[in-house]
């Protein structure tokens, strides 16, 4: 009885084991439609012409999210010990190609936009976004190719060289030499904006104190015109970080 009962769960050990293999590459058809889903959602953030610090933020929360979607998608390939059909693999690829020419898009508007998050005060979190981005994409790509049947192979090989051409053009744009404050977050940001609002106010109390001095004296005109500037100048800046 006991050898008929060691039997049947070494049977269904093996079912189970068939089944978890057969149902490994709907699981990674899964990971890949979720990449190409999240990879979407973040050119849907990125079609801006200038960021605030709530579009930043999106934004970097949407990188993140395809960061992760990539690391999921990474773990089911590396976890596969079956073999795909050439058709389930020409499946994958074919959805992969599309991700791609989305992933080419959101590069091209990630580095348009560099230089406002350099106007923000976060460039070095968006470039630590970046290179996660670019290092998980090596990772993908090098399960992608080891996925591959031989038919598939070169294709896989092509593909996984256009996603790191595309990540590594990011990395490169965004380590490149930029203008402004490289560090901080999105919260310093906020407060960055809030302090330079105060600025503005600031330069509001010498515009006072210079008209008073002028309808005084002729000679404090000077002192009124500097006080108008520094207005105009705190405004500016108060304007830029709290209205886009």
């Amino acid at each position: 009885m006991k050898f008929t009962i060691s039997i049947s769960a070494a049977a269904l050990l093996v079912l189970a084991s068939v089944v978890a293999a057969s149902s490994s590459v709907a699981q990674i058809k899964q990971e890949v439609a979720n990449i190409d889903n999240k990879v979407g959602l973040l050119n849907e953030h990125l079609k801006v012409n200038s960021l605030n610090y709530f579009s930043g933020l999106a934004v970097h929360q949407s990188s993140q999210d395809v960061i992760g979607a990539i690391k999921a998608g990474s773990k089911s390939a590396l976890e596969f010990t079956g073999t795909a059909t050439d058709a389930e693999a020409k499946e994958i690829l074919q959805t992969l190609a599309g991700t791609e020419v989305k992933v080419n898009t959101a590069i091209k508007r990630m580095i348009a936009l560099k230089e406002e998050f350099v106007k923000l005060g976060v460039l070095s979190l968006a470039q630590g976004s970046v290179k996660e981005f670019q290092t998980e994409t090596h990772t993908f790509s090098a399960q992608l190719i080891k996925l591959a049947p031989a038919y598939e192979k070169q294709a896989a090989k092509a593909l996984a060289a256009k996603f790191n051409a595309d990540l590594d053009e990011c990395a490169t744009a965004y380590n490149s030499e930029a203008s402004g404050s490289a560090s901080g977050s999105f919260g310093g940001a906020g407060q960055a904006g809030a302090g330079q609002a105060g600025a503005g106010q600031a330069g509001a109390g010498q515009t006072g104190a210079g008209q008073t001095s002028a309808g005084q004296t002729g000679a404090s005109g000077e002192g009124s015109a500097s006080g108008q500037a520094g207005t105009k100048s705190g405004s500016l800046r108060a304007v830029k970080f709290g209205s886009n």
